[in-house]
């Protein structure tokens, strides 16, 4: 019993040292930082940053049931906040593995369904960035004819049709044919 008190007691006692130590060395200017803030930008922040969170967890629940892992929309978004948070203290995003054991440990999920769902959403993530960030950055950096940048935005939008019809087929699963799913965009 004293070893469980004490694994949540220190820990805590730990970060609110840490959490007052970095108040007090920055105490003078987030006061100032608090006076002169717009409320309704912070709390349409908060609201904006909430539901992405909620986004990440339903693709990442669309990631694990393709894998055979059922999981609720809430154990899903906590997968992807819990391990987003760890990535802040551990390098080269070692805290995405934290998912394997949450997932091993409240969905009874195998390490490898785990991982696989881990790699899978980094792909996505790398290709929406590279996508979103070629799209916004090509007019601006390169001297372009405008018809090129409309051919660039109607491939883009091509693909994210694409991903559309694919992910609205109710039996896909890592098996199914990604481009006749995407080629005949039925909701079987």
């Amino acid at each position: 019993m004293i070893k469980k008190a004490a694994a949540i007691v220190l820990p805590t006692i730990l970060a609110v040292g840490i959490i007052a130590y970095m108040l007090y060395r920055v105490w003078d200017d987030l006061f100032i930082a608090i006076q002169n803030a717009v409320w309704s930008y912070l709390a349409l922040a908060v609201i904006i940053c909430v539901v992405a969170w909620f986004l990440r967890g339903f693709r990442y629940r669309s990631i694990l049931a393709s894998l055979a892992v059922t999981v609720s929309i809430w154990l899903s978004t906590a997968c992807i906040y819990l391990s987003q948070t760890a990535n802040l203290i551990v390098p080269a995003r070692l805290g995405d593995l934290i998912r394997l054991f949450i997932l091993k440990h409240e969905a009874d999920a195998t390490y490898t369904s785990g991982l696989s769902s881990v790699v899978v959403e980094r792909f996505f993530d790398i290709v929406t960035i590279a996508l979103l960030g070629g799209a916004l950055t090509i007019p601006f950096v390169l001297n372009v004819p405008d018809w090129f940048i409309t051919v660039v935005y109607v491939a883009l939008a091509s693909v994210a049709s694409l991903f559309w019809c694919s992910s609205r087929r109710a039996d896909f699963s890592p098996r199914t044919n990604i481009s006749r799913s995407a080629l005949t965009c039925s909701t079987r």
